[in-house]
């Protein structure tokens, strides 16, 4: 089974708009298609962007943070990153890549130009949700 660091940013928009790419990506973790590899770093930026008042408001976040985590409870995996990582200049990228690198991922899953542009690292593939889709 494919192991996967998902971006926050993709999750969210799976959330939020579950017709793309991105909601494809998170019904695949809901199917068990891949497991998904997190970090504490990225659980709370990602339960961070869920309480912002302006989501809450409009989409009812915080309730769906809780499911969330039951998610990644079933189908994912937490990791400690072991290293510190400046690959890239967005320290949010760096704990993409840490988390990757400490779960032996195959691959990042992000919408991220700056990330996606490093393609891969230390054998780990940075890819967009459509690539991803594909792989699984």
């Amino acid at each position: 089974m494919i192991r996967a660091v998902v971006d926050s940013h993709i999750i969210l928009r799976g959330l939020l708009k579950p017709q793309g790419a991105a909601g494809n990506v998170l019904r695949g973790l809901v199917r068990g298609a891949y497991t998904a590899v997190y970090s504490d770093a990225l659980i709370d930026e990602l339960l961070a962007k869920l309480a912002l008042p302006a989501l809450d408001r409009k989409y009812h976040t915080r309730s769906t943070a809780e499911d969330l985590l039951a998610l990644l409870a079933l189908r994912g995996e937490p990791v400690a990153s072991a290293r510190a990582l400046t690959v890239c200049p967005t320290p949010a990228n760096n704990r993409l890549i840490e988390a990757a690198v400490a779960g032996r991922a195959a691959c990042i899953v992000s919408s991220d130009d700056e990330a996606l542009r490093l393609y891969q690292f230390e054998g780990i593939r940075i890819t967009s949700p459509r690539a991803f889709l594909q792989m699984l």
